[in-house]
């Protein structure tokens, strides 16, 4: 018998029903909504909790408050329907689902910086993990061409990099 995690055993036997019947746990309030991280698949409690722990373990979203966990993650696949937080959780979803490499992917190939949790097969991997998707999983893998684009200007790029240094000069 799992509990939801805002109750115990305690609580659950003192709570009774309408007619003072014992509690059962499907009468217990449904866990709060857990989300998964797009970046390392950890699971995350709630939206507020997802915007911290992007920011603490993958230095994402600095500077970005809850509030904006309230409406649609703004970076979109452009060959399914699916929506991130970040340029790192696209670029991982596209090399996984679509095997699409982006630019910045193939040099952090390159530094051996390429790593993360395969969601084939649930390894994790310092680095390399393309070379494990093409040599275990005969994952094809093809260029993905995207553009960033700055928020405040109309300044467009082929790599994050590239972008963040436009961002850090041109609007410090």
């Amino acid at each position: 018998m799992t509990l939801n995690a805002d109750f115990d055993l305690l609580t659950l036997l003192s709570l009774k029903d309408d007619s003072g019947n014992q509690a059962t746990p499907s009468m217990l309030p449904p866990p709060a909504t857990q989300q998964l991280c797009e970046i390392c698949d950890q699971n995350v409690q709630d939206g507020i909790h997802y915007l911290s722990h992007l920011q603490l373990f993958h230095r994402q979203m600095r500077g970005r408050t809850a509030a904006i966990m309230q409406t649609t993650a703004p970076l979109g696949c452009c060959h399914c329907r699916e929506r991130f937080w970040t340029y790192q959780g696209l670029e991982r979803h596209l090399v996984m689902l679509h095997g699409l490499v982006t630019a910045d992917l193939l040099d952090k190939a390159h530094r051996k910086e390429d790593g993360g949790r395969c969601k084939i097969c649930s390894k994790r991997y310092a680095f390399n993990i393309l070379q494990h998707l093409v040599a275990d999983h005969d994952v094809k893998l093809c260029s993905a061409e995207i553009m960033y684009s700055c928020d405040i200007c109309t300044f467009r790029c082929g790599t994050v990099r590239r972008l963040q240094y436009h961002q850090t000069t041109s609007h410090p």
